[in-house]
């Protein structure tokens, strides 16, 4: 909405009913000529979509120019996440982030749980993402449990990795480093594929080498690999 001589002015304003258009224009502190954006939809896509609309503003009207670099750690972040497509719960981060507290509470309390995880931001883009792993078996059993994983698939796919814990494990974590992002943002790349060495393409290709290319067949058998593309099917 814009702000004109007769009010806020937009197409969508026809929505809204003269006190609210009122209000929206007292609490922003609108005065004319200014432009009000707004976007509605899923909370975290909304969030996400407002971030680059905040970023493109300040790139756009050069508010960044001069300015020193803007480091932010993010921490405190959810443990589980709702997934839009399913509405079942997915991790935020990975399914092996330590809960804080080192507990997690039953039904609708247990998906508010928060995570041991930590985020290093710079300039509004992530350049490394860590956390505390978890390293009690029956805790991470819980885990599995709200992600709503069955004990079926809980011992087919790690099964290896409750028992090791079972053995045993001290508190343990980390953070990986984006540095392709990092050297793009110190050298003012737009985009990372500018400092890899090898990049792909939106077909996973990578134009440099001619990666991926057909292996040789005894490389195959070697590794006892059964190769099911067609020779004369087109990439």
């Amino acid at each position: 909405m814009r702000m004109a001589p007769e009010g806020l002015i937009s197409n969508i304003v026809k929505y809204f009913p003269p006190e609210v258009r009122s209000a929206l224009a007292e609490r922003t502190g609108a005065e004319l000529g200014d432009l009000l954006l707004f976007l509605a939809g899923p909370r975290d896509s909304t969030l996400r979509a407002g971030g680059q609309l905040r970023l493109k503003l300040a790139r756009d009207l050069r508010l960044l120019e001069g300015k020193g670099h803007q480091f932010v750690w993010l921490v405190s972040c959810p443990l589980f996440q709702k997934d839009p497509a399913t509405g079942g719960l997915t991790s935020f981060h990975h399914p092996f982030v330590r809960p804080v507290g080192d507990q997690i509470a039953e039904g609708e309390e247990g998906e508010r749980a928060v995570g041991n995880s930590y985020d290093l931001v710079l300039d509004g883009s992530e350049i490394g993402s860590g956390s505390m792993r978890n390293h009690d078996a029956d805790l991470q059993r819980k885990v599995f449990a709200t992600l709503g994983m069955d004990e079926q698939t809980v011992q087919r796919e790690f099964d290896f990795f409750l028992e090791a814990l079972d053995f045993g494990a001290p508190p343990h974590g980390g953070i990986g480093m984006g540095m392709d992002r990092l050297c793009s943002m110190l050298l003012g790349c737009e985009s990372i594929r500018d400092v890899i060495a090898f990049p792909k393409n939106k077909k996973f290709q990578s134009l440099v080498d001619g990666a991926p290319t057909k292996v040789e067949e005894a490389k195959l058998t070697e590794l006892q690999l059964l190769c099911l593309v067609d020779e004369d099917e087109e990439d």
